[in-house]
């Protein structure tokens, strides 16, 4: 009374009498599928890595732009300071 389970690409059953090579094919598609598997993790994996890497640069150069933009406000204000101190004194 040998119980038998179908999957959909692999067959198993506990007969005595089952191929061992039957066996051995399964268990080698299994590995194989197994590499394909962990070959798309991988594959993931480095897609996530240089998303964030892309992800990481866009706001390195952000903050390399706002840095810029700050200076350049910083010293407009410095200008108008100074223009306003000269005009000060003129007037004094």
């Amino acid at each position: 009374m040998g119980g038998r389970f179908a999957c959909e690409e692999v067959y198993l059953s506990d007969d005595a009498d089952f191929d061992n090579k039957s066996t051995t094919g399964a268990q080698r598609f299994l590995m194989d599928k197994g590499g394909v598997i962990e070959g798309a993790l991988i594959e993931l994996s480095h897609e996530h890595q240089i998303t964030v890497a892309s992800k990481e640069a866009r706001r390195e150069l952000d903050r390399k732009r706002d840095l810029q933009y700050q200076r350049i406000i910083a010293e407009a204000l410095d200008n108008h300071l100074t223009d306003i101190q000269r005009h000060h004194e003129y007037k004094s």
